[in-house]
């Protein structure tokens, strides 16, 4: 748990907070969504605790960036991406609901 709280406060530094557990950390989610299938309830499930990870893992980027003490350069580009990856979560968090509703008004 220290850890994650670590890695929250951006303590964990820009590089390994963005590398490892931005874009390597994400691969398992995007592994295991390619490989449900898309109508499942499984995959919706998996797509939301995906988006939940992407955001928390946005906002420690954010973090990090604002204790970055390497080029300026850097931290505002990892901001310009943090805030890139919330917009884009919060969008993919309503595509999900909107689907499930489509789907459900179908029945009627």
């Amino acid at each position: 748990m220290d850890a994650i709280k670590r890695v929250w406060a951006g303590e964990a530094g820009l590089a390994k907070t963005y590398w490892v557990y931005g874009i390597l950390g994400s691969l398992p989610w995007f592994i295991a969504l390619y490989l449900m299938p898309p109508e499942s309830y499984a995959s919706v499930a998996v797509l939301f605790a995906f988006l939940a990870y992407s955001l928390v893992v946005s906002a420690s980027v954010w973090h990090a960036a604002s204790s970055y003490s390497g080029p300026v350069t850097w931290a505002v580009l990892a901001k310009v991406v943090s805030v890139l990856g919330m917009v884009l979560g919060v969008v993919m968090l309503f595509i999900p609901s909107v689907a499930l509703i489509g789907s459900s008004l179908e029945h009627l």
